[in-house]
C-alpha cells in the first residue's frame, strides 16, 4: 500500500484495487471491501476510475460468491458508463446463470442494440423461451444465423412452440391460390400471428418496465453496501408484512410482531369433540419475524409470519405459515427502508416508515 499513498489518483485507485483483489484472492472478504472503500472514501472514484471501481467490486463479489452484490455493482457500473458492451455482456450472462430471465432479457436487449453479436441473439431467444414469449423466441434464434447452438436451439423451439415467422411466410403464400377455403384459414392464421406479436410486445414493455425498476433498486444496493454502517435503527415501522418493532444488535436486525385475539367457533362440539355443547371460543396467536443481516445500509431479509388457532379440531390446529426474503436498503436517516421481495413473481418492492420511536 505505501507505492499507492504517493501515486496519482488514477494509478493509487489501481494499486487500492488489485490489493483489494488480493485479498479477495486470498478470502479474506472482510479486508477486500475495506480496502476497497478506501477508493471512495478518498473520493478516487471519479470520472473514468468509477465504473472501474464498481468492477471491482463486482470481482470480489464473484469470488465471494455474493451474486446479489455482484449484479449490484454492475448494475451501476453500467449507470455510470451505459456503453460498456462488455460489463453489459457479463451483467446478461450472470442473471442468465442466476435464472433471472427478465433481466437477462433486459440486458441482452440493450447489447444487442449496440453491436450486432450472435451470441447475444441466441442467449436473448434463450431468455425469451424461459418468459414464454415463444414468437420472439424464433425470431431471435433466426437472427443468431448458422451458429451450430442457434440452430439445434431452434429445432426444439420448432418443436415445442410457435412457427410465427414461417407460419406468416405459408399463409401469404395461400392467399394468392384460387381456394376460398384456404384463404379464409390463411387469413385467419394472420390474425392469429399479429394478435401474438401484439400480446409479447406488451408483455415485453412490461417485463423492461419491472427489470428498470429492479435494475435501478440493486444499483442503489451496491451504493448502500459502501455506505457507513447504520448507528442506530429501532422503533415501529409500518411495513409490506405488517407493523414491526426493529432493534439493531450489532449487524442484525431483527422484527418482532405478536397478536392474539379471540373469536367464538359456531360449530362447538363438531369441531372440539363430543360432550362439549354449544359455541366454543378459539384463540388465534399470530407471529410476524423479521431478520436481516446488515452491511453498510444493504442487507438481505427472512421474513416468517406464523397463525395458530387453539379450542378447533387438532385437523385444524395446524399453523399456517408464510414466508418471504429478499434485499433491503436503509435510507441515510434510517427512518425507512426499501424492502424488495424476492419471494413473489413478479418481485414486489415498497418501502416501509417510521412511525415510532424506540421507547416512545
Amino acid at each position: 500500500m505505501r507505492g499507492s499513498q504517493v501515486a496519482g489518483e488514477g494509478l493509487r485507485s489501481i494499486l487500492i484495487e488489485r490489493a483489494a483483489n488480493c485479498f479477495a484472492q486470498d478470502r479474506d472478504y472482510g479486508t477486500a471491501y475495506d480496502t476497497l472503500r478506501k477508493v471512495f472514501a478518498e473520493g478516487l472514484a471519479r470520472g473514468e476510475n468509477r465504473p472501474g471501481s464498481f468492477r471491482t467490486l463486482a470481482d470480489i463479489a464473484k469470488h465471494q460468491k455474493y451474486s446479489d452484490l455482484e449484479t449490484a455493482a454492475l448494475e451501476r457500473a453500467l449507470d455510470i458508463n451505459p456503453a460498456d458492451s462488455d460489463t453489459r455482456f457479463r451483467l446478461a450472462y450472470l442473471y442468465s446463470e442466476q435464472n433471472k430471465p427478465q433481466l437477462a432479457m433486459y440486458h441482452y436487449r440493450l447489447h444487442l442494440n449496440q453491436t450486432k453479436d450472435e451470441t447475444s441473439a441466441n442467449n436473448l431467444a434463450i431468455a425469451f423461451g424461459e418468459l414464454d414469449l415463444s414468437g420472439k423466441e424464433i425470431e431471435l434464434y433466426q437472427a443468431a444465423g448458422e451458429m451450430p447452438l442457434a440452430v439445434a436451439n431452434v429445432s426444439h423451439a420448432f418443436i415445442d412452440r410457435g412457427f410465427l415467422q414461417h407460419a406468416e411466410e405459408l399463409a401469404r403464400k395461400i392467399l394468392k391460390s384460387d381456394d376460398e377455403q384456404a384463404q379464409t384459414r390463411a387469413t385467419r392464421a394472420l390474425q392469429r400471428i399479429a394478435d401474438q406479436r401484439r400480446k409479447e410486445n406488451e408483455t415485453e414493455e412490461t417485463i423492461r418496465l419491472q427489470a428498470e425498476e429492479e435494475r435501478k433498486f440493486r444499483a442503489r444496493y451496491a451504493e448502500a453496501f459502501l455506505s457507513e454502517s447504520i448507528k442506530q435503527l429501532t422503533g415501529t415501522f409500518q411495513t409490506t408484512f405488517g407493523t414491526l418493532k426493529l432493534e439493531k444488535n450489532d449487524e442484525i436486525l431483527i422484527g418482532i410482531y405478536e397478536h392474539e385475539e379471540k373469536e367464538l367457533n359456531p360449530f362447538g362440539s363438531l369441531l372440539v369433540g363430543p360432550g362439549v355443547p354449544g359455541k366454543v371460543e378459539t384463540t388465534i396467536r399470530t407471529t410476524l419475524r423479521f431478520d436481516a443481516v446488515v452491511q453498510g445500509r444493504s442487507g438481505r431479509f427472512k421474513f416468517e409470519a406464523t397463525e395458530k388457532r387453539s379450542g378447533v379440531a387438532p385437523l385444524l390446529n395446524r399453523p399456517k405459515t408464510s414466508k418471504a426474503e429478499g434485499l433491503l436498503i436503509i435510507a441515510e436517516d434510517e427512518r425507512s427502508f426499501e424492502i424488495f421481495d424476492e419471494s413473489q413473481s413478479p418481485h414486489s418492492l415498497s418501502v416501509a416508515h417510521k412511525i415510532e420511536d424506540a421507547g416512545s
